[in-house]
């Protein structure tokens, strides 16, 4: 993808491509406060803010050697945007390139409307109208960084130095703990995904970080793995199962803040060769 490209759920779209973006609105994050008068006084007794997601709206050309052309572009724009059906907690993924960096941000296709062409201008040059609501207020790097930690340790359990991040770190039997750092600046979702072993089974899967911890009450085949997403409050194993009720902790509003910070996790496996990944992507407030 090039610079002032985006892309909905792998459909691209913008400069040198058959859709083009002629005016673009990221719009502003829509403000929920709890912002009372002060009681027979002048001013305001400020309460919590939450912070909603944007709307953003596009100005789309579609351009095409002729009507026939861009027919077939306008009906393939029209599939990409309005084509889905929406279960509850769905999201789709929209991407975008500024600057030599490409950034994703989550949320739902909205409104989209053709225009008709005037009779007599170029049938090859539709405009068009679309717009995303995005979920959250974030920007998020696009490539994941994810740390992997077995739950065996190594000989001597220490980390050597110099290393580098995330850095794995030794512990005691059945226990493993790992450094992650995260980039950006704003506290960010996340997903922990136990696995389990290589033969037989496991079970008493936890994990835990600054201000949150997740235990999981289940037993994973070695062909099975459990995932827990922050974004979604969901827990659902490999097989499409959902586990919500086999897991307790306070994770279901979690966030990794920026910065460097120890995850542990462990469980009950006789082999040793069970393990727990933890997957974020940086979030920024602005582009």
């Amino acid at each position: 993808m090039n610079d002032h490209q985006y892309e909905l759920d792998g459909f691209r779209f913008g400069r040198g491509l058959p859709v083009q973006v002629a005016a673009f609105s990221r719009g502003a994050p829509a403000i929920v406060h709890q912002d009372v008068q002060r009681p027979g006084r002048d001013g305001l007794l400020m309460g919590r803010d939450v912070r909603g997601g944007a709307e953003w709206v596009f100005d789309l050309l579609v351009k095409a050697d002729g009507e026939q052309g861009a027919t077939v572009a306008l009906r393939e724009l029209g599939s990409a945007w309005g084509g889905r059906d929406y279960a509850p907690g769905d999201l789709s993924v929209l991407r975008y390139r500024s600057a030599g960096r490409t950034r994703r941000v989550y949320g739902r296709a909205r409104q989209f409307e053709e225009f008709a062409v005037p009779h007599g201008q170029d049938a090859g040059l539709v405009p068009a109208l679309a717009t995303f609501q995005l979920a959250d207020p974030l920007h998020y790097d696009d490539e994941a960084r994810v740390l992997d930690l077995a739950l065996t340790t190594t000989p001597e359990g220490v980390l050597t130095l110099p290393a580098t991040l995330p850095w794995v770190l030794g512990g005691r039997a059945g226990q493993r703990q790992g450094e992650v750092h995260v980039g950006g600046d704003a506290p960010v979702p996340f997903e922990v995904t136990f696995y389990g072993p290589a033969t037989g089974s496991a079970s008493g899967f936890w994990a835990q970080g600054a201000g949150w911890r997740i235990d999981l009450d289940a037993t994973l085949a070695w062909d099975q793995s459990a995932t827990i997403d922050t974004r979604a409050s969901t827990v659902t194993r490999s097989d499409g199962r959902s586990l919500a009720g086999a897991a307790r902790g306070r994770f279901l509003t979690a966030r990794l803040s920026p910065g460097q910070q120890e995850i542990s996790w462990g469980c009950t496996d006789a082999t040793g060769t069970a393990r727990m990944t933890l997957t974020h992507r940086p979030g920024y407030y602005s582009i």
